[in-house]
């Protein structure tokens, strides 16, 4: 069981020259103590790189013919993904699901609390493109929903009438559910039904998902699986030989994930397709002892390979000869760090993609083309030494992966005050972006006349308390 710790402390002169009249500030004990402020930015850098990913997805899918596909489930029938389409937004989370979170979900039949993943993914973006966009923006952002009609028009985007009503009961908050994201629509004790519209502006739906099984307590095996078949695949198309296999030690059977025997090098990868945390402690503390026992788990791995090299031999050769044994939890989410303890590398499956396959990492500039703004992939980094990927090069980047220490110094932790009354506030410790220094474009001129200069007073002030108007999820 999970416990967070909290107290209760006096304000310091600070906070209260932020908040004029506070008595009490409540500081979440866990976070303050327990919690690097590095691990939370890798956590931030991860989420950033999957919703810029998501960005590029919707670009590309608005330039394409998906938008033929959509259909109004409020006036006519609607196929499921991906015959048909609700939104572009569904054919964007269908990608998403598919490619980097390996749910498949087009072949996926399975069904989770009575609904397959295509089927979620239609419950979900009604919501968004029927009912989200339904307030003005000077409203609250929650609006009464015919519950009659919603049935109907959830049944018209193609659900039965079973899977409508267990939609429909999923996503009703009540005990058992995590937030307000997985389940936004609230239901009065005289059976009126009201959507809290404001939180589905901008959803990250694939998020959601996984989130609402995750609820359920429902553990998606075919994803895991999915996932290590989908590795095998980058090394045999980068020309490296990988390999997965069960084997036994004593009385102990292991997974080996993925092993690549490359040059000298075997690398053990344990493959992890975890969501990444929400900002719920419970799921964060959940998704980090999951980590830890991915670690653990590649550590025995390697431990038990390297006392007994046949069982290597086995699947790679009689003549399979090695110097070093690598071990790395390899993360489905976009979650890299440095070298933890020990040694063992945790890295993410699109840095491992893109350094397999292009070797550089890119970013899109607007430039003139022939009297034309066009957008131009420009090569900022390369991750090889010479022509060709080689090991030592896959080590250096997994040391320092370069996705993480290109953007780290970015963030810092912000310490946020949340007012609960005129006299209480809550302390909300998160990762956010650094403000932007504009000195560097400050001309030799500006830089002489008195205020054109930039404060470099960021560093001491960043640690220093302000108001939080809203914490999101």
């Amino acid at each position: 069981m999970f416990f967070l710790y909290i107290e209760v402390q006096n304000p310091d002169e600070e906070q209260k020259t932020i908040l004029p009249g506070l008595e009490h500030v409540i500081v979440s004990i866990k976070t303050e103590r327990d919690r690097r402020d590095d691990v939370q930015i890798y956590e931030y850098i991860a989420v950033n790189r999957m919703q810029r990913k998501q960005l590029s997805v919707s670009q590309n899918i608005a330039r394409s013919t998906a938008k033929d596909r959509v259909k109004n489930p409020r006036v006519e029938a609607v196929a499921l993904a991906p015959d048909e389409l609700v939104s572009e937004l569904e054919m964007v989370t269908l990608y998403m699901l598919d490619m980097d979170m390996h749910f498949h979900p087009i072949k996926n039949a399975t069904t989770f609390g009575g609904l397959t993943i295509v089927e979620w993914l239609r419950g979900y973006c009604v919501l968004e493109e029927c009912y989200a966009g339904d307030f003005p923006e000077s409203s609250d952002g929650i609006i009464q929903i015919d519950a009659g009609e919603f049935d109907a028009t959830l049944q018209r985007a193609g659900l039965s009438r079973s899977e409508a009503r267990a939609f429909l009961e999923r996503v009703t908050f009540q005990a058992g559910r995590r937030d307000l994201y997985d389940a936004p629509l609230l239901r009065t004790s005289d059976g009126q039904l009201f959507f809290l519209a404001a939180l589905y502006r901008g959803i990250d739906i694939a998020l959601i998902i996984s989130s609402q099984i995750g609820s359920q307590k429902l553990n998606v095996t075919s994803k895991g699986k999915a996932f290590e078949k989908a590795v095998l695949k980058m090394f045999a198309n980068a020309g490296v030989i990988a390999k997965t296999f069960k084997f036994t030690v004593g009385v102990t059977q292991y997974d080996c994930d993925v092993a690549v025997l490359w040059d000298g090098h075997l690398f053990i990868f344990e493959c992890k397709n975890y969501g990444l945390p929400t900002d719920d402690p419970a799921d964060r503390f959940f998704f980090w002892n999951r980590q830890m026992e991915a670690m653990q788990q590649a550590e025995r791995i390697a431990t038990d390979l390297s006392e007994h090299p046949e069982i290597v031999r086995q699947h790679f050769g009689g003549d399979a000869t090695w110097d070093k044994i690598h071990t790395v939890v390899l993360n489905a989410s976009f979650l890299s760090f440095p070298t933890g303890r020990k040694g063992v590398f945790f890295y993410d499956a699109s840095a491992l993609g893109r350094f397999l396959k292009e070797g550089t990492l890119n970013e899109i500039r607007s430039m003139p083309v022939e009297g034309k703004r066009t957008d131009v992939s420009v090569v900022v980094k390369r991750l090889w030494k010479g022509a060709r990927p080689t090991p030592l090069d896959l080590v250096r980047e997994m040391e320092h992966p370069s996705q993480v220490t290109m953007e780290s110094d970015k963030y810092y932790i912000a310490r946020k005050l949340l007012p609960l009354s005129a006299t209480s506030a809550v302390m909300i410790v998160e990762a956010a972006s650094k403000p932007p220094d504009f000195q560097p474009l400050l001309t030799p001129d500006e830089m002489k006349r008195p205020g054109a200069r930039v404060s470099k007073q960021h560093s001491q002030q960043k640690r220093k308390p302000t108001v939080s108007r809203r914490h999101r999820r």
